[in-house]
């Protein structure tokens, strides 16, 4: 290829977002990255409901060592504790602390009827997923990629560099990443 034929290859390139393999891998990670942010976006808004009844707990109890020695559990407490940490609650009007044991129990109760009800719709959104889309991308792109990129590198010798089939997604992939929460 000459320097003009080069020249006005490298355009089209430009012009296209690049070789077809490239413009392929690109469009993997944008539906994986599509589908992760889906997920996240429904689990921060189910998560909401969970951060008020934890925050409450929290502030009801004072201080992390008044609520450990309410709970007479120290795994409880331990999970409790860390799931505080992960999820930062925020109160408006956080509500004075007390030291009455009915009501610390029934703020307890709440944040577990909570975290069930949120792994419950969590686990069934996650197991509705439809994935049929991304998996026909990560299908094409293991049909396609190697072939492409040959063609655009033209050695064969370089194709399979880097290159790792794509397993199809499975809800459980997702849930991996954003697991339910721990039951106390």
């Amino acid at each position: 290829m000459g320097e003009p034929d080069h020249q006005i290859f490298g355009q089209i390139l430009s012009q296209h977002g690049g070789p077809a393999f490239v413009r392929r891998g690109r469009d993997v990670q944008r539906a994986f990255d599509g589908q992760l942010e889906a997920c996240r976006q429904k689990r921060e808004e189910w998560l909401e409901f969970v951060r008020l009844t934890l925050g409450t707990l929290f502030a009801l109890a004072g201080s992390d060592a008044a609520l450990e020695k309410f709970l007479d559990n120290p795994r409880q407490f331990q999970r409790l504790t860390t799931l505080y940490h992960d999820l930062q609650p925020r109160l408006r009007l956080p509500p004075n602390p007390t030291s009455n044991g009915r009501v610390l129990r029934r703020a307890v109760a709440d944040v577990q009827d909570a975290i069930e009800r949120f792994n419950q719709r969590w686990r069934d959104y996650m197991g509705k997923l439809d994935l049929q889309s991304i998996n026909q991308i990560r299908d094409r792109y293991n049909r396609f990629y190697l072939l492409e990129k040959e063609c655009a590198l033209g050695s064969s010798r370089l194709v399979r560099h880097g290159f790792q089939e794509l397993k199809p997604l499975r809800p459980e992939d997702f849930l991996s990443m954003m697991p339910l929460l721990p039951v106390s």
